[in-house]
């Protein structure tokens, strides 16, 4: 089992640790972190079986950091551990993110293995239920509902770091010819490529999304500054335009794109989402 364990304590000295090798007799990988930033980063690297988090950590605490988890689409399930329950913190965890919690004192082998197991089973049922509300069917890409639901958050995170998001709008070109010339089910297998292609050229922390037919979103947090969307839309069109092989025929589309940056180009989500569009359908007359 692999084990991302986030608290203040020095691993040598860390009962949480402790437990972990007496619960599972040695037969687990944990990595060890000390502050939010790292659990970030050490998920944006990697996925776990399961997060143990401490409620309070140096640079924030659990539900700051489930908060931005949850925008950023990482899955892995979280136990939250805490010394007390002041103020009701077990039910914002949950609220937040946590698939369940446990105060300190309270642990022991059964317990912590117990705790594990649920929050895995909750994690799961979870994530089917997402795929189903925020993932678009075909292309397995998040969908608008996604972006309605974090895309809030994720702005606030970019603003926090005095970073800037990126919102990039794609249309494809000669999509339609191929629907009408070879049928749905080709063009079905060109978009679902088209999919694959995304989330390859994009960062981890990025998202494409699937607006509707053969438009997409590319939504880029934390770039250093407003000029990097340039960057990620050349990368962007150089993937979408390679020649791909569907079913023995080879096929080609283009993409029309257009973007805009929070802050900078406007201030709100929608505001982006509307300029890229508009600069988009500007960029495809003037072909």
């Amino acid at each position: 089992m692999k084990i991302l364990l986030a608290e203040d304590a020095d691993p040598s000295s860390s009962a949480i640790s402790a437990l972990l090798s007496e619960t599972y007799n040695g037969d687990l990988d944990v990595t060890f972190v000390r502050t939010k930033d790292a659990v970030l980063e050490a998920l944006r690297a990697t996925e776990y079986d399961v997060v143990i988090l401490d409620y309070v950590l140096p640079d924030g605490n659990a539900a700051e950091l489930l908060e931005e988890v949850g925008a950023l689409g990482l899955s892995s399930p979280f136990v939250v551990v805490s010394a007390v329950n002041e103020g009701n913190i077990d039910i914002y965890a949950i609220q937040t993110g946590a698939d369940d919690f446990i105060i300190k004192d309270e642990l022991n082998p059964a317990v912590l293995k117990r705790s594990i197991e649920h929050a895995v089973y909750r994690k799961e049922r979870f994530n089917r239920l997402a795929v189903m509300a925020y993932y678009d069917a075909l292309t397995g890409l998040p969908n608008r509902s996604y972006v309605d639901q974090y895309i809030t958050k994720i702005v606030e995170m970019s603003l926090r770091a005095d970073k800037f998001l990126g919102v990039l709008y794609i249309d494809l070109n000669k999509f339609k010819p191929i629907n009408d010339t070879y049928g749905h089910a080709t063009g079905d297998e060109v978009l679902k490529e088209i999919a694959a292609r995304l989330k390859t050229a994009i960062r981890k922390t990025d998202a494409a999304v699937r607006v509707g037919g053969d438009e997409f979103l590319i939504l880029a947090p934390g770039m250093a500054k407003p000029d990097d969307i340039s960057g990620v839309s050349t990368k962007i069109k150089t993937a979408i335009c390679e020649p791909m092989l569907i079913d023995g025929k080879t096929l080609e589309v283009g993409a029309s794109l257009g973007h805009a940056v929070i802050p900078g180009d406007v201030k709100t989500v929608e505001e982006a989402i509307d300029l890229a569009d508009k600069r988009m359908y500007q960029e495809k007359h003037e072909r």
